[in-house]
């Protein structure tokens, strides 16, 4: 498994995050089983830690916040990491779809009353390339 570290200066809850790669390693290992929203990694120790990298991408694939850092015995550290599905995702949430309509019906929980706008739900199944097994289900509704 290939892990790519950076410096990622970016809010949390943006689509395509600026990030800067400070440093890429290659260990043995299969994300596949391990809990893919939170995995906890021990490796040993190297350069990219010292430089305080708080981001992470697995594979080029699956994007991580570093939540913790701290090392263990026998020099290695411990990473827990949490998934962040806006990068991870962004490809397919970018490419989903919604519809708005027009109707005479009023929101009254809209700010401006006088707008009249009925938010319709369209349901849309989006098939990942990656499954979850007994983890659970992923359900993400993004409004614009």
């Amino acid at each position: 498994m290939r892990i790519d570290f950076y410096n990622m200066d970016s809010e949390r809850n943006v689509i395509n995050k600026h990030k800067t790669l400070v440093s890429s390693i290659t260990c043995d290992s299969n994300l596949y089983e391990m809990d893919i929203f939170s995995p906890i990694l021990h490796l040993e120790d190297f350069d990219a830690i010292s430089q305080n990298v708080n981001y992470c991408v697995i594979n080029s694939v699956f994007c991580y916040f570093i939540e913790s850092l701290s090392h263990t015995v026998s020099g290695l550290c411990k990473l827990t990491l949490e998934l962040d599905t806006l990068e991870t995702y962004k490809n397919d949430i970018l490419n989903s779809y919604a519809e708005c309509v027009e109707s005479d019906n009023v929101n009254p929980f809209y700010e401006n009353s006088d707008y009249k706008a009925n938010i319709t739900n369209t349901i849309k199944k989006i098939e990942f390339p990656y499954t979850f097994d007994d983890l659970g289900q992923l359900m993400l509704l993004v409004v614009q």
